[in-house]
């Protein structure tokens, strides 16, 4: 099984718009506030995993095959997901669309 990790550490205390896209060829991208604050093109192999038979998941926190341990205590305002890959451009729109339509 394999993983791709983008790492980054967040304020705390802040208010922020995060936005993770993903692809095969292009690896894993992390936007906060509409800007790219990491990125991994980069296939790591992880072993004693458990078989997922199903789509490809996605796990915030720590990275997956780790110790079990406290990944930190977050509020999720919302959570949208995309059926497809975002362009850059795509996701300054995003930001924007819930930047100014938000009420938090």
């Amino acid at each position: 099984l394999c993983t791709f990790e983008a790492e980054r550490q967040a304020v705390r205390g802040s208010w922020f718009y995060l936005v993770v896209n993903w692809h095969p060829k292009a690896g894993l991208v992390w936007y906060q506030n509409a800007q790219t604050m990491a990125r991994s093109a980069d296939v790591k192999a992880v072993s004693g995993l458990l078989v997922n038979t199903r789509q490809p998941n996605f796990a915030v926190g720590r990275p997956v095959g780790s110790p079990r341990r406290p990944c930190g205590k977050f509020y999720m305002n919302s959570l949208v997901v995309f059926k497809q890959f975002l362009i850059t451009a795509n996701v300054y729109k995003v930001y924007n669309f819930f930047w100014f339509n938000s009420k938090y």
